[in-house]
């Protein structure tokens, strides 16, 4: 356990907006961030830690003690998310947005992934979630995530948000921005958050969120819903940009939508006709996490036409027959990016706006690739061994934990099998692939996402 001690300034603050529950925090402040993973429902998987079920969340978990993930196949496999309980809350408060007509899904500032992923398990087949972040390292992290996640329908961008906007203008009917922020909720967790604290920093993040949010709303389609959060506990980054935006946007309303859904530990901050929930680490099992959800009036568009863009094609008839032997994908859902040569999974039905989307934003990718062709050989993808929807015909090579390690260091595996492709699998899930050459197994892990050190090296 860590001695935390606040900065006087933000000490100051904190008891204002606590009042008698300041002490509480306190004493909260001082004990261990709690562990918690968010199972994916779509990759069945039995994690090897004790755990206890959070109310908010059907597919949550948290751990008494936080154990070794790296060294566990099942985070490599898109099994589960590490993810901090409070801003799990965000769940029951919007489940019901994805009822209805088709919903076009945008997680603005997205790495790495967490959110994203939460949002992703709410789609629907005719649902399309859009997961941006501009920092290109972070925009690296998120797609890998997002990847290993499995999910057809979903696409990274990674461009500024004004630039989003004036490319594809009000388009999205659900819209979560989580906001860079101060991080004072994080101070328990993260001692960089604790160190790099002080009032500047809170104007200074404020002026960026006022930027972002003002590009978010011009992307929120009439009758579509804005979900606004951070992980800090000021007013002038939270409940105040809620009443900027009521202030300026005559089309805004805040309301508590899903307040009766939500644990009684998260308090309602309420300030003028703008309407707030915060969570508090003396309060509820997680961190500091703020949000906030607006509406934008008017008429929730049913459908928008988009003309096809030349960036994105099919593939050619000798690529599809070629390919139909070895995924389990009908042909009209297969695109080509003319410009990489990667083949991806689209559904259909969303084919003519992600075509559209990677002709606008310079940095488009779908998650779902498939792979591509050298020389008229075929290269799986590494997302295609980590789809949900099990999408691959090739045969797979199922392995122990220890050689499942070995294959996630990405060393190459002394074995000998028919020569052609495998999907490495591990509890019967994918991980990635190897191709069987003589007396070994070359590995295609992404280098990049190797684990680097193992525990008896």
């Amino acid at each position: 356990m860590e001695n935390r001690i606040l900065p006087i300034l933000l000490a100051e603050r904190l008891r204002r907006q606590l009042e008698a529950e300041f002490k509480d925090f306190e004493v909260a402040l001082q004990q261990d961030p709690v562990t918690a993973v968010r199972l994916n429902p779509a990759k069945p998987y039995q994690l090897p830690w004790p755990t206890h079920p959070l109310s908010w969340h059907p597919h949550a978990r948290w751990l008494e003690t936080r154990p070794a993930f790296t060294m566990d196949p099942g985070i490599h496999a898109g099994a589960y998310y590490v993810q901090d309980p409070a801003t799990m809350t965000i769940y029951p408060a919007i489940r019901d947005l994805f009822r209805g007509p088709p919903v076009r899904v945008l997680d603005l500032c997205a790495a790495p992934g967490g959110k994203s992923t939460l949002l992703a398990d709410l789609l629907r087949p005719q649902d399309l979630l859009i997961a941006n972040e501009i920092t290109p390292q972070r925009y690296h992290i998120l797609h890998e995530n997002l990847s290993k996640w499995g999910l057809p329908n979903v696409v990274t961008t990674s461009v500024s948000p004004d630039n989003l906007a004036k490319s594809l203008g009000a388009v999205f009917d659900i819209i979560l921005v989580d906001a860079p922020c101060s991080g004072e909720g994080m101070i328990r967790k993260e001692p960089v958050a604790l160190s790099q604290w002080n009032p500047g920093l809170i104007t200074q993040c404020a002026l960026r969120q006022n930027n972002i949010l003002d590009a978010a709303w011009s992307l929120l389609a009439p009758g579509g819903t804005l979900i606004y959060s951070t992980c800090t506990f000021n007013p002038e980054e939270n409940i105040d940009q809620v009443t900027r935006i009521l202030r300026n946007q005559q089309d805004a309303k805040s309301g508590v939508h899903g307040r009766t859904m939500l644990p009684p530990e998260v308090v309602v901050i309420e300030q003028g006709n703008a309407y707030g929930f915060q969570c508090w680490p003396h309060r509820i099992r997680g961190e500091g996490f703020f949000f906030s959800i607006l509406q934008k009036e008017g008429d929730r568009a049913q459908s928008l036409s988009w003309k096809s863009a030349k960036i994105l094609e099919k593939p050619g008839s000798m690529e599809v027959k070629k390919l139909s032997m070895l995924v389990d994908t009908e042909p009209s859902e297969l695109v080509k990016n003319q410009q990489s040569g990667m083949i991806y999974a689209v559904p259909s039905h969303h084919i003519p706006f992600v075509d559209t989307l990677i002709k606008q934003v310079v940095k488009a990718e779908p998650v779902a690739a498939i792979g591509n062709f050298l020389k008229d050989q075929f290269i799986p993808h590494p997302a295609l061994a980590l789809s949900a929807n099990d999408q691959s015909v090739l045969p797979d090579l199922e392995m122990d934990l220890e050689a499942t390690l070995f294959f996630l260091s990405h060393q190459s595996i002394p074995r000998s099998q028919p020569a052609g492709w495998y999907r490495i699998t591990y509890q019967n899930l994918g991980l990635g692939w190897v191709k069987a050459v003589g007396n070994r197994l070359n590995n295609y892990y992404p280098k990049h996402w190797r684990i680097r050190h193992l525990r008896d090296e």
